[in-house]
């Protein structure tokens, strides 16, 4: 049975030295920096397809995750579109841990990306804090709608906080 490959840009540093990962079959392995070092494996979490650019096509919003040896569990959004029949990234960012930052949902919303995450905070590039229950166990969720632009995903209205 052949293995499908996808290819990602690096931007979380999964693979220094390349600019680009490919996941095989659900999972990409990096080569240990060291002989003794183990690697941390990242695996697709999840895709989810809709518009979020506002131009009426679907993107694919996907999802990884990375095993850290630890308790964290952090996630790595890729959003891609279509341009002249391939897949491109238009964006990508990290999450944070559990209840601060974590992802909690990711989606399109009438041509918008809806972003929630675990705990209180400000937006994707905010900080987060937990609600005094512990990384473990989020009670409260932040949400944030962004609109695409020629420069990016920009933040529109206010966040909402609410519990999870």
């Amino acid at each position: 049975m052949t293995s499908i490959t996808f290819r990602y840009p690096d931007t979380f540093d999964f693979a220094p030295g390349y600019s680009w990962f490919d996941l095989r079959g659900r999972i990409y392995n990096p080569p240990p920096l060291e002989p003794s070092n183990d690697t941390e494996t990242v695996s697709l979490y999840s895709v989810a397809y809709g518009d979020v650019t506002g131009d009426s096509q679907e993107e694919a919003i996907v999802i990884l995750t990375q095993s850290i040896r630890g308790t964290a569990i952090p996630h790595f959004v890729y959003v891609f579109t279509m341009v002249e029949g391939h897949p491109k990234v238009i964006s990508s960012f990290p999450t944070g841990d559990r209840a601060e930052g974590g992802l909690s949902d990711v989606r399109a919303e009438a041509g918008k990306l809806v972003i929630e995450l675990n705990g209180r905070g400000s937006r994707i590039d905010g900080a987060f804090h937990d609600d005094g229950q512990g990384a473990c166990c989020p009670v409260l969720v932040t949400r944030m709608r962004y609109t695409w632009t020629k420069d990016g995903f920009k933040p529109v209205g206010n966040e909402e906080i609410f519990p999870k």
